[in-house]
């Protein structure tokens, strides 16, 4: 069955956007994007019309029913901002630190690189130098990081308090970059 997005903001086809590449990337891992997939990339990766770098949507939120492959999609994302931006950092994180560890894994099995040791967990692509990488959502996981994408998963499991707390470790880390993105999925 192929399902379309019921609810979602319009295609500006003036802009360029990086869903077409994201959707290359998903096919790479072996997951390609069903039609409701490849529509969100399309409208959430616009560029900026006046402002080079930066993205059209520097926060995009997402909501789906269970299993419909929401992490599928944020594993494409992630994987070619990486691949094709230098030195970027991404961050994923879900309702606990396990949970983000288990899908940054599922990353990595599919990419099949990157460093799998207790703490420094990093997948990184050699050509370009971008990461990816699990972080557990605490008020501080993000010190010290200055991450240009960060994805945060089943963002229903979190209370008032954690996701200000969550939001307080995300909204500064990212300040000062032109190109950030937050996905909130849930």
């Amino acid at each position: 069955m192929s399902v379309t997005a019921r609810h979602l903001t319009a295609r500006n086809p003036d802009l360029d956007s990086d869903g077409a590449a994201i959707g290359v990337m998903a096919r790479a891992l072996g997951t390609p994007l069903m039609p409701w997939q490849q529509q969100v990339v399309d409208v959430a990766t616009e560029h900026h019309p006046t402002q080079p770098g930066a993205w059209r949507y520097p926060i995009v939120v997402l909501t789906i029913p269970r299993q419909s492959g929401k992490t599928t999609l944020l594993r494409a994302l992630m994987a070619q901002r990486a691949l094709m931006t230098d030195g970027l950092q991404a961050f994923y994180t879900a309702q606990t630190g396990k949970d983000a560890r288990v899908r940054w894994r599922e990353l990595v099995s599919a990419v099949d690189t990157g460093r799998r040791s207790q703490g420094s967990e990093a997948l990184t692509f050699a050509t370009s130098g971008g990461t990816v990488a699990p972080f557990a959502p605490t008020p501080k996981s993000l010190h010290g990081y200055t991450p240009n994408l960060v994805c945060i998963d089943e963002a229903f499991s979190f209370d008032a308090t954690q996701g200000a707390d969550l939001m307080g470790a995300v909204v500064p880390a990212q300040q000062t970059l032109i190109d950030r993105q937050l996905w909130i999925v849930s």
